[in-house]
Parts: C-alpha cells; structure tokens; sequence
C-alpha cells in the first residue's frame, strides 16, 4: 500500500514531469495504460489519480514519489527562443521549458538571500535588420563590453559576468540544442539561457556550444522588445538575424577576413579554429557570408567537410580535450548560502521540488549534492582510561 503524503496530489506537478522527460500525452498514458483523456483530466487537477498511478507515473517518469505532492510557484515565461531544427518536435521545446522554469525559481529562492551582478546588455527594438545593420550591432556589442576585435577566450563567463544566468543539462534532445528567455523579476530583467548538452546521442563540442550562447545572447540583444506572437510569426526572420548576430560577434569582420582571406582547404582551418573556438563549419559560413570566398569555392569546402565525415563531429571536437565552458553564477550562489549556514542542499531541494540530479546539473555540482547525506554509522567509541 502506497503512503500518502500529508499534502495533496498537485496536478501541475504531472504535467511538469511529463514535460521534462520528453512524453506527450499519449505517449505517457499509454505506458500509465489509461486513456489520454484521463491523463489531461489529471494534469488540470478535474479529477485524482489512484496513488497506485502516481506511483507508476513516478517509476516511469524517474521523479520521486513525494515530488507530485509538492506545491510549486507559478513561473510566467514569455517569449521563448528556441535554437532548433525546423523539424524539432513540441515534446523537445517543453523539456527546456520546464528547466527554464526551474532556473527561473531556483534564482528567485536565491535573490533571497543574494545581491546578482545587474543585466548589463545592448538592447535593440528594430523590427527588423538587414546584414549590414548586424554588422555595425555587433561591433556597437562588443565595444560596450571592451571586448576589442579578438577571439572571445570564454563566451559563458563574458556572459555571466554581465548578468546573464546560465545552465547546462544532461539532457539529449534530438534537434534542439538550447533556449531563452527574459523575465521581469522584483529586481529587475533576467535572461535565461538554457542549453542542452548532448544532440541526437552525441556529446556537444565546446565549439557548437559557444556559438549556441552567443545565438541566444543575439535573441536577446535583438528581439526582446518583441512579443511572442511577433516572433512566431515572424519566426525565420528571427532565426536568420540571431545566427548572423552570432557567427559575427564570435567571428568580427575585420580581424577574421584577415586571417581567413587566403585559406581554401578545410584542413587550413584547424588553426583558425583552435585560436578562435569556432567551428570550421561556422567558420567556412562567415566566410561566405562576407564574401571571403566565392560559391565555388564555398561548395567545394562543404564537400570536403562531408567527405571527411565532419559533419557531426569535427577534428577539436573531443570534450576530454576541449572541455565545455563551465557555468559558475547559480553555483557559486549556492555554494555561498550553504558555506554561511543559511540552509542545506537538501532544505533547498525540499523547498523548491526540483528533482535533486535537475539542481545538481543546473549548479555543476556533484550528483549528490542535494541527497540526504549518509549517517557515519559510527555510534559508540572505546572510553579514555588515564
């Protein structure tokens, strides 16, 4: 027999659940072997499940019992940017979305307690902007953050250093490879970045994962005056201006030209690529984007770049190598409460419900951090004689 918790079953929670690992509805009730129409029942609270359900759920799902008890706070996003393929299925948006939204109230448990670095960011309200007009933003970007002309060493410290929260998920979403988006907190405007880490069962190159940040902090600086409707609408204008936005402000002009101009073999970019952290897919695209090389030259570039297999995974691509950049601000907070007995990893959990391995990739923290810790087992000792 199944123990009930003290508080009642909380419908949201099943949706949440649901959402995070990837189900739709049928899908899900299909392994819960119920109708879907007692499933969507369930997850707007119109009727209970069976605790003998939400055990299974639980099982199925990889949430703990207890977690479909635990009342949340209500987390209103807006406008969500999606990095994605065309192709990319609604289950995928939703699993990020509700890790957004677990970003979004781990920071406020933590504004609590801490003072974060302000949002300190360009921001655009053009409609809509021609490749010329990226060209001038993203020197206008780069010199209000005295960044120069060069490489960019780390793209997630440049962006949490100026207020962006970051996180990292061990989650791999086929198609989708990260999202974001700003909310209006009691002190002030925040924007989330989320980025999953692994594509279609291969682990995410260091490369790929820069050019995602700085596609996002592009949305951000270009299309966060807009609502969601206009963005939907106006979905590959979009698309199109966020990754100009970022293959430019991680490859500018004028110092890339000079040293891509006479380059014309893939393996010529293997140099270029360690300097500056891009990938020689994205590299051989600004060079056609500023008419370095010609079509020609740029088609015979993407046949050697298929014909040595480079496609998923390129020469610099390798992790142990080339490790991904670390996200620190939400785990340094953490870490700053639990060092001064504010609380406890496991009071935090308990607080929030997010699952314990979620908090832990969200901070880069031991898998462990947020379970109960183990007793020492240690409970008599020899008695001093003297």
């Amino acid at each position: 027999m199944v123990n009930c918790p003290e508080r009642g079953f909380q419908p949201e929670r099943l949706l949440e659940a649901r959402m995070a690992r990837g189900y739709s509805q049928l899908e899900l009730a299909r392994h819960l072997d119920v109708k879907r129409q007692s499933l969507s029942a369930y997850e707007k609270g119109l009727s209970q499940p069976k605790l003998e359900l939400i055990e299974k759920a639980s099982l199925i799902l990889g949430f703990a019992f207890d977690f479909f008890f635990v009342p949340t706070e209500k987390i209103d996003l807006d406008v969500i940017h999606f990095r994605r393929n065309k192709t990319a299925r609604e289950k995928a948006y939703a699993a990020l979305q509700v890790r957004l939204e677990w970003m979004a109230r781990f920071f406020n448990f933590l504004q609590e307690y801490i003072d974060f670095t302000p949002l300190d960011s360009l921001r655009k309200e053009n409609e809509t902007y021609d490749d010329g007009e990226l060209e001038e933003i993203v020197v206008e970007a780069r010199r209000a953050w005295g960044l120069g002309l060069g490489p960019i060493s780390n793209m997630a410290a440049l962006l949490e250093t100026h207020g962006f929260l970051l996180a990292k998920f061990d989650v791999d979403l086929e198609k989708v490879d990260a999202c974001s988006t700003t909310v209006v907190t009691q002190e002030g405007t925040r924007h989330f970045i989320c980025l999953a880490s692994r594509r279609s069962q291969i682990e995410k190159s260091a490369a790929r994962m820069r050019n995602d940040l700085a596609h996002e902090y592009g949305h951000f600086v270009l299309h966060s005056a807009f609502n969601k409707d206009y963005i939907q609408q106006n979905y590959d204008q979009v698309e199109h201006e966020a990754k100009y936005f970022a293959s430019a402000f991680l490859l500018p002009q004028d110092s890339f030209v000079r040293e891509a101009r006479f380059l014309t073999n893939v393996e010529d970019f293997l140099r270029l690529k360690e300097r500056w952290k891009v990938s020689i897919q994205s590299m051989v695209y600004r060079c056609r984007q500023l008419g370095v090389i010609s079509e020609y030259t740029y088609k015979y570039l993407q046949r050697q770049i298929s014909a040595k297999g480079w496609r998923k995974q390129e020469p610099g691509d390798d992790i142990n190598e080339f490790p991904l950049e670390k996200t620190r601000t939400l785990g340094d907070a953490l870490r700053l409460i639990v060092d001064n007995g504010i609380t406890t990893p496991l009071k935090i959990q308990e607080t929030l419900g997010i699952p314990a391995e979620e908090l832990a990739m969200m901070c880069e923290v031991d898998p462990g951090y947020f379970l109960p810790r183990p007793l020492s087992g240690k409970v008599i000792q020899l008695r001093h004689r003297i």
